[in-house]
């Protein structure tokens, strides 16, 4: 799992700019649009079975974009960092091997993550 905060200015274009890549590789997202968040992680586990993977996006306003990756389909692994990083401008964090910290920087890194996302942790 990946979470990207998105600046408020480009939160409307997630959903268009995944729609968008997801075109160019040629699919469809299924769209759910949910009132909260507990509704969506439900959706989300009755499409689970344990078989097949499965790609999916939270998007800004409650939707969840999901993809049922076919078992033969070539599904990019980073595709939902590949879109965001282009979204944002950031190309260079597409790949993760691009962004490589030190042991103290990395623990850093995660502390603050922690700090400014535990009232979104539902293990909290």
């Amino acid at each position: 799992m990946q979470a990207i905060p998105i600046p408020s200015s480009k939160a409307v274009m997630v959903e268009k700019v995944f729609n968008l890549a997801a075109q160019k590789l040629g699919f469809k997202f299924v769209a759910k649009k949910f009132d909260n968040i507990s509704d969506g992680r439900k959706f989300l586990k009755t499409q689970i079975d344990g078989n097949s993977s499965l790609f999916y996006a939270e998007v800004p306003g409650g939707t969840i974009l999901l993809h049922h990756v076919e078992e033969k389909e070539r599904f990019p692994a980073q595709f939902g960092r590949e879109v965001l990083a282009g979204l944002l401008n950031m190309a260079d964090n597409a790949d993760w091997r691009n962004r490589e910290h030190s042991k103290d920087e990395e623990m850093k890194i995660v502390e603050d993550f922690k700090s400014r996302f535990q009232e979104y942790d539902p293990n909290c």
